[in-house]
């Protein structure tokens, strides 16, 4: 199983100038047309157009097809490279005591990545609590930090600052308001001293639209 393979007909709805770096704005324009146009040739999902990424002949067959400029789908696969899936390392996760990362690590679970593919369900956690000898309720904050930092660039200390405020895994962002929510977030960090500082209105606000377009990694409720 890949971690975040979502479909490409859906990239249009991230391709903003608010939810990208300004170095992919080109993007934007024709973004619905040829996203469909990969989507009707067979490509449907992510992680078909990151297999091709070193494969030139491939990528130049590709464009031929579907009347994509090389430099558009060039791009449109960096991106999607820059926001891939990064395993981070369990001992790095602070809010786990050194017993509870030690015994993790002791059975092999090294990074977020593996927790993620094996405790979709209560019913999985509940296995994996027993096998690494933790509670249920440890696992489950695990898994919910590290699908969490399946948003793009967010690692442990955005992750804890979402969890601890209640945005505690990636499907809690679907239809938030954005500056309402950075309200929230800024009175929560000024109240607790979490983190320095809430996320920018551009960072949250990535955060919420590729939410909308992730897969259901763990199933929470």
């Amino acid at each position: 199983m890949i971690i975040n393979n979502f479909l490409i007909k859906d990239m249009p709805i991230v391709l903003t100038e608010l939810t990208i770096p300004q170095s992919y704005y080109h993007l934007i324009d024709n973004a619905v047309n040829y996203c469909n146009k990969l989507d009707e040739l067979g490509y449907k999902y992510t992680h078909q157009l990151l297999d091709i990424q070193s494969n030139h002949n491939k990528m130049e067959e590709l464009c031929q097809k579907t009347s994509i400029p090389l430099t558009y789908l060039q791009s449109l696969i960096k991106l999607l490279a820059f926001n891939q899936y990064k395993p981070f390392p369990i001992k790095k996760i602070e809010s786990l005591s050194k017993e509870e990362i030690d015994k993790f690590l002791n059975k092999g679970y090294k990074k977020t990545d593996q927790i993620l593919l094996i405790g979709k369900t209560k019913e999985d956690r509940k296995k994996l609590a027993e096998e690494v000898g933790v509670s249920v309720d440890c696992v489950t904050k695990l898994i919910k930090m590290a699908d969490l930092m399946r948003l793009p660039g967010v690692k442990y200390i955005r992750a804890n600052l979402y969890y601890a405020a209640g945005f505690d895994y990636v499907q809690k962002f679907i239809g938030l308001d954005l500056d309402k929510t950075r309200e929230y977030l800024k009175a929560f960090v000024k109240d607790t001293q979490i983190a320095k500082m809430a996320p920018l209105k551009k960072e949250l606000a990535t955060h919420i639209m590729w939410s909308k377009i992730y897969p259901i990694q763990a199933e929470f409720e």
